[in-house]
Parts: structure tokens; sequence; C-alpha cells
């Protein structure tokens, strides 16, 4: 694909991915060479070429700054996701036991009762209709808040709050791309400079104030782990706050966008929405172990609705550090390569039915046959640090929504789906009816 100044085909990539994976992939095959900025990118649809590529991920170099230019770079050019070989070795090594599915099992009950204070909080009513994006959006939120800094005061919470919305205009910035795209652009009063240097001087400030918190208060969790490692010199303040930043506020939109979407999809089917409730009020909507379960109706509705409207349209780039030959294809050393999301998870041949939404096909699948058959949390040894939290996260919510109120959609799976302006993770703008459960 020809290149185009400054962007290439990066806006495209971001704000029409799926309709743009689509006709890429039918014109130009199934390897194909995209632009983001001045950067190649080769781009996979097939899950025997993903398996072959990402096999030894770890050995793989994350692309600069994600292919984004300047200001990605000083947003979260250096956290723990985006930095590669050594270096996230020692970054992960700070940050990964918090992470772990043994530490996230201990937080289950805390994640628990989030959820259901959060639904109690948002004053439902007997009946109505609201926008899950819009409302469900700062569960996550805040749960990953308190994993992250532990019990927040209302300062610290109020002060998170503020910067939300700020962190959002600097990302809007990020993706706009043209001038933000080029170092340059620190000195342009109309680039996404000033919003850079608000939200950094702020969420600076933050972070040092909670490390001083946690530390006087004794308290074992990441911004402590991360502080300690900067006061040593193991890590950089950058990767320090970049990481954090990573964690809360980049994973802010994902999240809610997989919250949404499980919530739309049951809406749109109440038979399996109904078979759901049963199972829930088998085991408790506030049981641990529920929560905790992958072989629930429960896990794989949340893995359905990942299947069918993955939160990107394309994974981030990365390299491998020597030639590749897939399937005849040779992508050279250095060569930064992207799955292709929708291709993978919903055109698959391997999926029966892809797509049609039949969450019960995950009860009888091994983690073995969807390993490169779904693209969810990335591919080979380096996934997501945040899967474990993440998947709590929404059973939790999920469960305790559909346990108390019958879901309904005016759409149906197949109606052409609006997606929020300038939403870069495929933000849902649909409405849901909801109905107290007697």
């Amino acid at each position: 694909m020809p290149y185009r100044w400054p962007n290439g085909q990066g806006k495209e990539k971001f704000f029409d991915g799926i309709r743009s994976a689509r006709k890429w992939r039918t014109t130009m095959g199934p390897v194909y060479q995209i632009w983001a900025g001045d950067r190649r990118e080769i781009v996979l649809t097939r899950p025997d070429h993903a398996a072959q590529y990402f096999r030894d991920s770890h050995r793989h170099v994350k692309a600069t700054n994600n292919n984004s230019g300047w200001l990605f770079g000083e947003v979260l050019g250096e956290c723990v996701g985006l930095v590669s070989l050594e270096r996230w070795q020692n970054l992960r090594s700070v940050v990964e036991t918090a992470f772990s599915r043994p530490s996230m099992a201990l937080k289950t009950t805390l994640i628990i009762s989030q959820a259901q204070q959060y639904l109690n909080g948002m004053g439902l009513g007997s009946i109505g209709q609201m926008d899950p994006a819009a409302r469900l959006q700062f569960y996550p939120f805040f749960v990953v808040a308190q994993v992250l800094f532990g019990q927040l005061s209302d300062e610290q919470t109020s002060i998170l709050a503020e910067l939300a919305p700020l962190r959002e205009e600097l990302f809007r910035e990020v993706i706009r791309g043209g001038i933000n795209r080029f170092a340059i652009a620190r000195y342009v009063p109309w680039s996404g400079a000033s919003v850079l240097r608000d939200f950094q001087s702020r969420w600076s400030r933050f972070v040092e104030q909670s490390y001083i918190l946690s530390r006087d208060k004794k308290r074992d969790v990441p911004v402590t782990q991360l502080w300690q490692a900067v006061l040593v010199c193991k890590i950089s303040k950058k990767e320090a706050l970049q990481t954090l930043d990573e964690s809360l506020y980049a994973n802010l939109d994902v999240t809610t966008s997989a919250i949404s979407w499980n919530i739309i999809l049951l809406a749109q089917h109440v038979g399996i929405q109904q078979q759901l409730r049963d199972e829930i009020r088998a085991n408790g909507a506030t049981s641990a172990s529920y929560i905790d379960n992958q072989h629930t109706l429960l896990a794989a509705c949340i893995l359905e609705a990942s299947r069918l409207r993955p939160i990107l349209a394309f994974s981030n780039p990365e390299h491998a550090i020597e030639d590749k030959l897939i399937d005849g294809y040779l992508i050279p050393r250095h060569t930064d390569v992207i799955v292709d999301a929708t291709a993978i998870n919903v055109e698959n041949p391997f999926w029966e039915n892809g797509t049609k939404y039949m969450p019960h096909r995950f009860l009888s699948l091994k983690p073995a046959d969807v390993r490169y058959n779904l693209w969810r949390f990335g591919f080979g040894p380096r996934k997501c640090l945040g899967q474990h939290l993440a998947d709590r996260m929404l059973r939790a919510l999920t469960a305790a929504l559909v346990s108390q109120y019958y879901l309904d959609c005016s759409t149906s799976l197949n109606d052409s789906h609006d997606l929020k302006d300038e939403s870069w993770v495929g933000l849902p703008n649909e409405t849901v009816h909801y109905r107290r459960v007697e």
C-alpha cells in the first residue's frame, strides 16, 4: 500500500480499523503491508501465520513509540507493555507478582464487592435505559486504581477523576497524529504538547504523593514497588509513571469496551442471558470461587464477546530479530508485524458460524485449541500483565448486573453497530433497556 504523509494508514487503522482491515485483506491477500507514519507494517490475517511468527514473542522488539510518533512516546513509549528484551524483563520483574493469577485470586472478593457497590451506586431504579460505555466505565477504573495505589482517599479519588478527561484529550491528540508525530510539536502551540505538560505534571505529583502515603501505611502495592525501584535506580521515573498510566488510563477504554460489548450482546440474546442468570443464581453472584472459575457460561460469554468484538482491529506492532519465513512469505528481521484481529477471531474457519454469538462453544474448547485462533491478550509467551484482573472485573460486574436486571436491546447482532466518535478501541454507541428482576 502506498505511503501517505504524515500518518500513512495510521488513522484508518485506529478509527476505522475493522472496515479498513476487511477492504485491505480482500484486495491484498492474507499477508500485506501498510504504513504507520513512515514505518512499514506487515499484516498477518491467518492463525497459522500468527503461530509461526509469535512463538518466540518474548524475544521480539516492540515498535518504537508504537509507530505512532513523538507524542505517543512521551505518553506511553516507556511503559512495561512497550519496552523490550532485557529492559522489559527488568521492568516486568518489578510488577509481575502483583498481577499474577495467585495475587489476583486474593483480590477477587474486593473486585466483587466493588462491582456490587458500583451497581448500587448507579441509581438505575426498577426500569429504564442506559449507555453501557458511559455508565460502566468507572467501575474498572477505580478497581484498577485501588489495586495500584491501595484504598483510595476521597482526595485521591477526586484527583484521578479530574485527570481522566485530560488524559482522554491527550490521547485524542496522540491518535490525531500530524504534527504530534514529530518532536517539533513541543514548540507548536496548537499541538498536543500543552496538554501533555499539564497531564504529566499533575500525574507525577499524584503518583509521588500516593507513594509517600502507601509507604507510610506499609502497603505492598504496585506504586510502592515501582517507586522504590526508581529510588534505587533499577528503573527510570518515566518507566514507573508510564507503567502506572498504562495500567490505569490507557486501559480504561480497553476494559470499558470489553464490558460494554459483553452487556450489549447479552441484551441482544435474551435466551442465553436467562441461561446465564440461572447459572449465576445457582452459584451466587458474590461467590469468589464462581468468579474465579474459567469454565463457566459466565466466562464463556465474556470470551465470546471478546471474540466477536475485538478491542482493537489490529495488534500493536513488534518485530523479530531474525528473518522469518511464513508460508513462503519472507518477513525480514526488524520489520514490524501486526495481526488483523477480526480475521483471526471472526472470519477464521476454525470458528464454526463465526459471525454468530455462541458462547457455549467455549465450554468444549481447551486453551490449546484457541491459543492462536483468538486474539485477546496477545500471542505467544508475552501476554498482557492485566489479563487476570480484567477477567475478574468483567465476570464480577456482569454477574452483578445480570442477576439483578433483565436486559434488552433494540439492535441485533447483524445490525451495523454504531461507535462513539473518535473512539480508538471501538466503544459502542448503543442503548440497553433494563428491568429489575423481581
